[in-house]
């Protein structure tokens, strides 16, 4: 019998291959597409999510390299519903081009969750969608549909050191850091995940069991185009006349009688050469020999086959064998269920120029906050101070493009709002999105945002955080209005319940601020001595990833 957190079933397969640009799929992944296709049933489960439209020379080229990979994938089986390509200017094709991690990371997110109610035969749209670790109540005490979804992608090297498909691995490599480990704990599967998905008319808990697989760089030209052939398929090549061999050998002498009646376990294919081998323990190595499908796949990238591309399509390795290599998250930044929050190192802060403010925030005050309100992906990154109202002055604007530029060039969903008023009280909020204006995004919401309020008794040299809404379910929405110069956390209720007001707003150009009790936070007032208080500090802390060090 099953246990309470187990999936109810094994679970279904879904694949996803993440590419850079039409024509990725057919010079490099061709193996590995091919293996998933043959013994499937039906192609729903496999998908490609091309993430830019090939526009590199001209924007015109865009609609005809989208309209080439619709041809490729037809030819190699896959249904041009299952074919996402992206035509994002923040994703334009070309070597000089630098991709954001988390814009790659969030449209890689998009195609999953798209992906997942297909498979799931929903017709819905998701409002909402929360992680939860596997034991936590609200994931235990239902039941809860598996998907075993698959990852696709070039590994740190990029096959071909394109900058482009550096960058995919990159944006998939932040997704795994940001949406995998952090539920991660020692008496849970690794690579589980299980997620609270509010739908327009329902809820469901699915867990997915996320599995990365990028494909192994060859960096060495000679061995990629021409030893390889000597190294691994010649050898099949005279192991298949031997057994042709013998084969005659035993039909001359008579022991064996070569007729119509010989069943397949007689009968010797070249396409025995192809299938899946299990290298290692986190290597898979997938092998075809389908030369003519691999020329007609290029072949319907007409703009792209040129004479370089068409000898490689006949010679390269990744023509006829692809070895994938399953990617773990960072050890190093994974946060265990039993490790005490002491036994961190102190938040690292990037430091500033003399003449800057000094923090509102003391380094006990940052470590308090870090052990929590942080999740555990961001507890050992180190703290960036990205507005201040002190260093970058009263205006909305300054805010808004500050936060939008860090949002933009860093990558980075969460921020820590920090306020300080005139009687002293430190409070402020976790938002897990970025701070963006409402009425642009309307569907804004944090799962994992929260509101804190930070208490220090002069007795003790350590700080006392009050946290709200860590653990909460529902839609807690981050209100930025630049119209009205407000920046909120609130405007969502509970499961069942009534919202009561923001559980903390920013007004007039950060000159004052209200607090109430909001129920999708489940917070008290997060000051002494009414509802309304003045300010006279506020920042906004991002977290920085290794990118960026």
């Amino acid at each position: 019998m099953a246990s309470i957190n187990e999936p109810t079933d094994v679970g279904q397969d879904l694949w996803i291959l993440v590419t850079a640009h039409p024509d990725d799929e057919s010079m490099f992944f061709l193996p590995t597409l091919r293996n998933i296709l043959i013994p499937s049933a039906n192609n729903n489960s496999l998908r490609v999510l091309c993430l830019s439209n090939g526009d590199y020379e001209r924007s015109s080229d865009g609609p005809v390299r989208t309209k080439e990979l619709y041809d490729a994938c037809k030819i190699i089986g896959i249904r041009s519903q299952s074919v996402t390509v992206i035509n994002d200017d923040r994703l334009k094709d070309g070597p000089n081009q630098v991709w954001d991690g988390n814009f790659v990371a969030t449209k890689i997110m998009d195609c999953i969750k798209e992906a997942v109610l297909l498979s799931t035969e929903r017709d819905d749209k998701i409002q909402f969608w929360e992680y939860h670790d596997k034991t936590t109540p609200s994931c235990a005490e239902q039941n809860i549909q598996a998907i075993n979804l698959n990852l696709l992608t070039f590994d740190e090297g990029g096959v071909s050191h394109h900058p482009n498909h550096i960058d995919t691995f990159k944006g998939v490599r932040y997704l795994l850091q940001q949406k995998v480990y952090s539920t991660r704990h020692i008496n849970v599967d690794s690579n589980a995940i299980c997620s609270h998905v509010t739908l327009s008319n329902g809820t469901d808990n699915i867990q997915i069991n996320l599995r990365v697989l990028t494909l192994k760089t060859i960096s060495n030209s000679i061995y990629k185009y021409f030893f390889w052939t000597f190294y691994e398929f010649i050898p099949y090549l005279v192991l298949l006349s031997f057994q042709l061999i013998w084969q005659l050998t035993l039909f001359l002498i008579g022991r064996r009688i070569w007729s119509r009646k010989r069943t397949k376990d007689q009968s010797v294919m070249v396409t025995h050469y192809s299938g899946k081998r299990n290298v290692s323990k986190t290597t898979t190595q997938y092998r075809i020999m389908e030369p003519i499908l691999a020329w007609r796949a290029m072949s319907a990238h007409r703009s792209q086959f040129v004479w370089y591309r068409r000898l490689s399509i006949m010679f390269s390795r990744y023509t006829f064998i692809n070895d994938l290599v399953q990617l773990f998250p960072d050890e190093s930044c994974v946060l265990h269920e039993e490790e005490e929050f002491y036994n961190l190192p102190s938040v690292v802060v990037i430091p500033e120029e003399e003449s800057a403010p000094k923090f509102l925030l003391t380094k006990e005050q940052m470590n308090a906050l870090r052990d929590c309100v942080l999740p555990p992906s961001l507890q050992l990154r180190p703290w960036k101070r990205v507005y201040s109202l002190s260093r970058d002055g009263d205006s909305f604007i300054a805010f808004q493009k500050l936060v939008g530029e860090w949002n933009y060039r860093s990558g980075q969903h969460s921020t820590m709002l920090v306020v300080r008023t005139t009687r002293g009280e430190v409070i402020g909020g976790y938002a897990d999105i970025p701070f963006v204006e409402t009425m642009k995004h309307p569907s804004g919401g944090g799962a994992g945002s929260c509101l804190f309020r930070l208490e220090q008794d002069k007795s003790e040299r350590e700080a006392k955080i009050l946290v709200y809404g860590k653990s909460n379910g529902g839609c807690k929405r981050i209100v930025l209005d630049a119209t009205r110069r407000i920046i909120a956390f609130g405007g969502g209720a509970s499961e069942g319940g009534e919202d009561n007001g923001f559980g903390l707003c920013l007004e007039d150009g950060f000159l004052r601020g209200t607090t109430a009790c909001c129920e999708a936070f489940g917070n008290e007032k997060l000051v002494d001595g009414g509802d309304v208080f003045e300010v006279t500090d506020v920042e906004v802390w991002g977290f920085v990833f290794g990118q960026l060090l």
